[in-house]
């Protein structure tokens, strides 16, 4: 994992740099606190893949900020991290095309697992914003519907995996960000709600 982690808050953007060399060995891990820092960093690492971007820190100018780097850097992940957005914000970011909107409430499990999921060419963005704007149904991706089907068909992991032809660990990682974004933490749970999903966007 190749990634820039940029946030003005020095305790906590140390403390995800920490938590994400924990979880993924070799990572290649950078960090700054300002969106002009984290434009330097890009520039001169072509080596970093993802951007974890805090929504209100210095330069940022709120979702813009976020909606010109992925303009600027088309070859990049880039993933709002906040502990404090509106839905308005969430919506902005979903319809600029950015790839990832993390909350800063979430555990530090979830959070690797979110990254991984953008890593894998998927969207993360929270249940939550279901509740204001249907067309947020669109991001549980078509790579997690797939993984959902076979779940809900009873396939285990390493079943899901064998059919549609991924890493067992992708589909590990896949379920944790969905049952993050369906507000769901046991297998039964989130297959009961996928089927909600996939019912409603067959009709």
């Amino acid at each position: 994992m190749k990634l820039l982690i940029a946030d003005d808050h020095t305790l906590l953007r140390d403390a995800i740099a920490e938590l994400i060399s924990n979880e993924v060995p070799n990572s290649h891990i950078r960090t700054c606190g300002s969106y002009k820092e984290a434009c330097v960093i890009l520039n001169e690492d072509e080596e970093i893949k993802t951007v974890l971007l805090d929504l209100y820190m210095p330069g940022m100018n709120g979702v813009s900020g976020a909606s010109e780097m992925v303009r600027c850097y088309p070859d990049k992940y880039v993933i709002l991290l906040s502990g404090s957005a509106s839905h308005s914000d969430m919506i902005q970011a979903f319809k600029s095309n950015i790839h990832g909107f993390i909350s800063k409430e979430i555990s530090g499990k979830a959070l690797v697992a979110a990254v991984r999921l953008v890593e894998c060419g998927e969207r993360y963005f929270p249940h939550r914003m279901t509740d204001v704007m249907p067309d947020a149904k669109g991001s549980v991706t078509h790579r997690e519907r797939m993984v959902l089907k076979e779940l809900m068909n009873g396939s285990t992991n390493k079943g899901i995996a064998q059919s549609l032809g991924i890493e067992e660990a992708t589909v590990k990682s896949v379920l944790r960000a969905v049952g993050l974004k369906l507000g769901a933490r046991k297998r039964t749970d989130i297959a009961l709600r996928a089927a909600q999903i996939i019912d409603s966007a067959s009709d």
